[in-house]
């Protein structure tokens, strides 16, 4: 594999496109809500209280847990903090723009620099790409280490100790979403197609990274008689039928289709058709392609894989689900435009329609409200605090209940009691705004106080 030196000026673009829609989005309408508050309150507990979890955070498949170690992470950059809750979503921006990066160079080293061009640049404007709105914080991470892993997995026949780096980041997935046990699942459905050799050595390294990774979930188990490991059992056991199993692949299909489609626009009646258009031009462009790389035949096993095993969970799929599908869309979109772009009528094309979907991305997020944001949740604390003064006050909230995310947390984070005390004043924080024709003071977004 011939290697190309860094295109500076592009990475920079790249780099500078990314990070400004990123901390755009954390910093001026980036969400603090359950997500985000589980982080956050984890980080109060061990600092405030003293209390260390053995756990992460439950899932929404079977009431199972993954791993704690993401919230370790996040305590200790709170810690450094001193407990202000912008660094969550700061830490997904960073995250995010990495992985935007992260394409680009790995689109270069396993197909060619047009490829990696368009992949980067494409992740960087996409509207809908790991947007810190709509995507879990403990979720982003995982698309840089899923990206990260399928470039190990490539490696494997050229080093063998990146079979290992693919175990350790397979590890570190299991402690950021459920879905990160997709990354076990291929590599071991990798390793048996392509009969890769594993040493007594590799066997032994890899139980013990995954040991290590799992002791905080096997402490919780023995301390709680085996909860999680019933939960993921009763779990496995739940989808037994062929008719459910079928009709949950269909399912699965038809939201992957509909994922590649709204990231590269955000037009969701199109979604699916953009989708399809794309992975039939990509089947062709497999099939066509003489000879077919083990890169590239990877990359098709990529994006196929979770269609398939999403098969045999039956509950309500959700777009992010399909975090191993958004990477490597954008990979196969820089295949698919490889030759058009050396072209220089192409590159021009391509420059214009990335100009163009800039522009529509900076008036998205400019048209987007802020009602519901960070800033807005502190500006109306801060205005309580100040305030109130050095009075002693109850705060009580009046909610919807969708809308309760994150307060809790902020009340304790300012130092307001949740108990009601009646001799003390009580200002009453209400969302959204003008619930139940609640008359306001004061109002910051849809928060009234």
């Amino acid at each position: 594999m011939k290697l190309t030196r860094p295109n500076w000026p592009l990475i920079l673009l790249i780099l500078a496109l990314a990070a400004a829609k990123y901390f755009y989005q954390a910093l001026v309408i980036g969400p603090f809500e359950i997500d985000q508050e589980f982080l956050a309150s984890e980080a109060w507990n061990f600092l405030k209280l003293g209390k260390v979890s053995l756990i992460g955070a439950p899932t929404s498949s079977g009431n199972m847990y993954i791993g704690p170690f993401y919230t370790y992470f996040i305590t200790l950059l709170m810690a450094m903090t001193k407990l202000n809750p912008h660094i969550i979503n700061i830490v997904s921006a960073i995250w995010a723009t990495i992985t935007a990066i992260s394409l680009y160079f790995i689109g270069t080293k396993l197909f060619s620099r047009e490829v990696g061009i368009i992949a980067g640049i494409l992740s960087a404007i996409s509207i809908s790409y790991l947007s810190l709105l709509n995507t879990p914080p403990l979720v982003v991470p995982l698309s840089l280490v899923s990206l990260l892993t399928f470039y190990t997995i490539s490696q494997w026949g050229r080093n063998h100790h990146f079979f290992i780096l693919s175990i350790i980041l397979a590890a570190i997935a299991l402690h950021l979403h459920f879905t990160g046990l997709y990354l076990s699942g291929f590599i071991i459905f990798w390793a048996l197609i392509t009969k890769f050799k594993l040493t007594k050595s590799d066997f032994l390294q890899t139980a013990l990274i995954l040991l290590f990774s799992l002791s905080p979930l096997i402490a919780f188990d023995l301390r709680h008689d085996f909860l999680n490991s019933r939960n993921f059992i009763t779990f496995l056991l739940t989808t037994n039928s062929l008719q459910v199993i079928l009709w949950s692949i269909g399912n699965s299909f038809n939201l992957a289709l509909a994922n590649l489609g709204a990231l590269l626009n955000n037009f969701s009646s199109y979604n699916q058709l953009l989708g399809g258009l794309t992975l039939v031009a990509f089947s062709l462009y497999f099939v066509s392609r003489q000879p077919r790389s083990t890169d590239h035949k990877l990359l098709l096993s990529w994006l196929i894989f979770p269609i398939i095993l999403s098969g045999f969970y039956t509950g309500d799929l959700l777009p992010y689900y399909y975090i191993f599908h958004q990477a490597s869309i954008f990979l196969i979109t820089g295949l698919l435009l490889e030759g058009i772009i050396r072209s220089s009528i192409g590159c021009t094309g391509f420059t214009t329609i990335i100009l163009l979907y800039t522009l529509l991305n900076f008036n998205y997020h400019h048209s987007l409200t802020t009602d519901f944001s960070l800033r807005n949740k502190l500006a109306a604390f801060e205005f309580i605090k100040h305030h109130a003064g050095n009075t002693n006050i109850n705060l009580s909230f009046t909610l919807e209940h969708a809308r309760r995310g994150g307060l809790d947390f902020l009340r304790n984070y300012y130092g307001f009691n949740a108990d009601i005390k009646p001799d003390l004043p009580t200002y009453t924080l209400v969302t959204p705004h003008g619930f139940n024709q609640i008359k306001a003071d004061k109002t910051f977004g849809e928060i009234d106080i």
